[in-house]
């Protein structure tokens, strides 16, 4: 996510604006946007488009490099990661909220810890997914969007990538609320996540 601590500060910067007046303008948070500039906050897509919006750009724009001389290929290096990401968060979501439902009613029929154990595993592959969507992003971004453009005022298309990264987050996320719909509890720990019985 360098490409979009980067162009964050650099479009800021542009306007002259501190932290605090491009919060200001987008409500998002002055320490999530220090968090984003120094690489220390990977933002969420809601808040990418919050910041987009407030410097009149588009989201993709956080994920554009210069443009490369012409004798060099345009990042045809990173499409085999980026497509491997897109496959794997596809399968992932295909499977995984089936699986996630029969691990939930196997636990509240048994009480049995590896089905814990199982859910806080999924989790760790659903983040693994998005991440893994998050850090080729820029990639994803170069590839031609397929849709043409067009010239009528106030119309866009969706951005092929960028829909592929909100699908991954969303489904990460709709786990994370079918644990806690059970009345169980997820702690994050150095080696992912443990889903436990509520206290």
């Amino acid at each position: 996510m360098d490409s979009i601590s980067q162009r964050l500060k650099e479009e800021r910067q542009l306007r002259g604006w501190s932290q605090r007046d491009l919060a200001r303008e987008t409500g998002v948070n002055t320490d999530t946007i220090s968090g984003i500039e120094t690489g220390q906050h990977e933002p969420r897509p809601s808040t990418l488009r919050k910041l987009a919006e407030g410097l009149d750009i588009e989201v993709r724009d956080f994920f554009q490099e210069p443009a490369l001389p012409k004798a060099e290929a345009p990042r045809e290096a990173g499409l085999p990661e980026w497509d491997t990401a897109v496959r794997s968060a596809r399968e992932l979501r295909e499977r995984g909220r089936t699986r996630m439902e029969g691990l939930l009613s196997h636990h509240a029929d048994s009480r049995d810890r590896q089905a814990l154990r199982e859910m806080g595993a999924l989790l760790n592959e659903a983040q693994a997914a998005r991440n893994a969507l998050g850090e080729n992003l820029g990639t994803g971004m170069a590839i031609p969007n397929p849709r043409p453009a067009t010239t009528r005022p106030g119309e866009t298309f969706p951005v092929p990538a960028w829909e592929e990264y909100v699908a991954a987050d969303g489904f990460y996320e709709d786990l994370k609320k079918m644990v806690f719909g059970a009345g169980l509890f997820i702690r994050l720990t150095p080696a992912g996540h443990e889903v436990e019985n509520a206290a």
